[in-house]
């Protein structure tokens, strides 16, 4: 059975059957706002970071909570598990990126360098490199082992809301709240192109088409090669949180600040 989750600021997770859009379980145990959700590559972890400081680790089948990591001292922003989902990486509202050792909580290394929150992070397809995107208007690119930055990207006139590679990790993309994507060579870090009106964005699968959320409040499915607008979506009333493909593309989910999903 497919399933899609959510996190919500009534400090809750939601797992949702994503055909007949029944809530099928609903996770409690943080105690603030939740900012950040994700599952590991087979489905069967959840992993929540939320604005009460910890990072917590849920049995997708039963709901359990199995580890809640706290080391960071303020807001957890962003979360994500590497492809084979042994670690997790996390950015905070404490201005630092925090390596864990999924299965023990243990944390494997603090990353600083980011004068602002780190609003976003991911892994690359290897694990080896972490991606950051912060309040400080920059991105940064980090050795995954080392802890090393390797580059920082700058660029963007306002917080970097969110930071992707792309399928082949050639090309970065950065979303940001000066409503621009921007598009950087993953080697030399020069943008390649600017696009207007934009805030977050998602690939699809096979990474040739970008969904993004507009400055419009519209939804945009753009070409990932061209950048060419291929539809748009005028469906809300309220700011776009979040937007994704379901694995199929059949449907899009969008998340809004009003509280509501809309597929």
């Amino acid at each position: 059975m497919a399933k899609f989750i959510s996190g919500s600021h009534d400090n809750t997770i939601k797992i949702w059957n994503s055909e007949t859009f029944e809530c099928l379980n609903t996770l409690e145990g943080h105690i603030s706002s939740i900012n950040s959700v994700c599952f590991n590559n087979d489905g069967t972890k959840i992993l929540s970071g939320s604005s009460d400081g910890t990072i917590k680790i849920w049995d997708t089948k039963t709901g359990v909570c199995s580890n809640t990591l706290d080391e960071h001292f303020l807001s957890v922003i962003s979360v994500c598990f590497n492809n084979d989902g042994t670690k997790i990486v996390s950015g905070s509202n404490d201005r630092t990126i925090k390596i864990w050792n999924s299965e023990t909580g243990e944390c494997l290394n603090t990353l600083e360098g980011h004068t602002g929150c780190v609003i976003s992070v991911c892994f690359n397809n290897d694990g080896t490199k972490i991606l950051s995107g912060s309040e400080d208007r920059t991105i940064k690119i980090w050795d995954t082992k080392t802890g090393v930055c390797l580059n920082t990207l700058e660029g963007h006139t306002n917080w970097v809301y969110s930071v992707c590679f792309n399928n082949d990790e050639t090309k970065i993309l950065s979303g940001s709240c000066d409503k621009r994507i921007k598009i950087w060579d993953t080697k030399t870090g020069e943008c390649l192109i600017t696009l207007e009106g934009y805030t977050n964005f998602y690939f699809n699968n096979d990474g040739t088409k970008i969904i993004s959320g507009s400055g419009d409040d519209t939804i945009k499915i753009l070409d990932s090669e061209t950048y060419e607008c291929l539809n748009t979506l005028k469906i809300h009333i309220d700011s776009i949180e979040s937007v994704c493909f379901n694995n199929d593309e059949t449907k899009i989910l969008s998340g809004l600040y009003d509280g509501t999903i809309k597929i």
